[in-house]
């Protein structure tokens, strides 16, 4: 799991979300994205995902993933709740149909 605003995904990000991305955590984001091009420089079967927002609220069930490559732009600060995510990772471990590919995730559609 990494965060949306991390490598390729900053310029699919409302200004308003790149202007928050670039004003703090770039150290972290940095690290994220080293991370990110080694993992997919590898041979391993990865899945990366981009959560937008995190929230702490109840899982909905209700989770889009899109791939990053297919994304043009994603306006405003959407959130997902932390279920939502992990829900999505379990199932795309077990699954298997997001492998070598990153998954932009949000709540509903």
């Amino acid at each position: 799991m990494s965060a949306f605003g991390v490598g390729d995904s900053l310029a699919k990000a409302s200004a308003f979300a790149r202007f928050l991305y670039n004003s703090g955590g770039k150290a972290t984001f940095a690290d994220k994205a080293a991370g990110e091009r080694i993992l997919t420089a590898s041979g391993l079967d990865w899945t990366l995902a981009y959560p937008v927002l995190l929230t702490n609220k109840p899982a909905t069930g209700d989770v889009h993933a899109v791939d990053l490559t297919a994304l043009d732009r994603l306006p405003g600060l959407p959130r997902i709740s932390r279920a939502d995510v992990a829900a999505f990772l379990l199932d795309a471990a077990v699954a298997g149909s997001w492998s070598r590919r990153t998954a932009v995730l949000t709540a509903g559609r």
